[in-house]
């Protein structure tokens, strides 16, 4: 689902992207799909949003969550350069999560065909067993 969600909100306007930026930073912020430990949602927070938020708030994702809405709404004078900022946040991520899909189902495809090499190998072996 929430892939979908991103798509949609990428294929969006600029001034649509801006009334979704809730839900996308719902995703990035609750999911563990981008970061799987509160303390590296500080990269994104600093790194993206330009905001330095106070450790107590990165023990709980409910309150950075809220943090950032408010900041995006309230402080923030400069709604499309951040909305921007996202959106390319999102993009490299999901650049780097397709190769990454990608590589894994390369091995997958090498495993699985070294698999059936081992099966047929066995399956040989037991009939010369049977046969001998």
């Amino acid at each position: 689902m929430t892939n979908q969600t991103i798509d949609i909100y990428i294929k969006q306007k600029l001034d649509n992207q801006i009334l979704s930026v809730p839900a996308i930073l719902a995703i990035i912020v609750f999911t563990k799909e981008y970061y799987s430990h509160n303390d590296e949602l500080r990269q994104f927070t600093e790194g993206i949003l330009g905001a330095d938020y106070k450790d107590y708030l990165f023990k709980s994702r409910t309150l950075l969550y809220s943090r950032i809405i408010k900041d995006f709404y309230v402080n923030n004078q400069d709604t499309k350069s951040l909305v921007k900022k996202i959106n390319a946040f999102i993009k490299k991520e999901n650049n780097e999560t397709n190769n990454q899909v990608k590589e894994k189902d390369h091995q997958t495809e090498k495993n699985s065909s070294s698999k059936k090499r081992d099966s047929q190998q066995d399956i040989i072996k037991k009939w010369r067993h049977v046969i001998d």
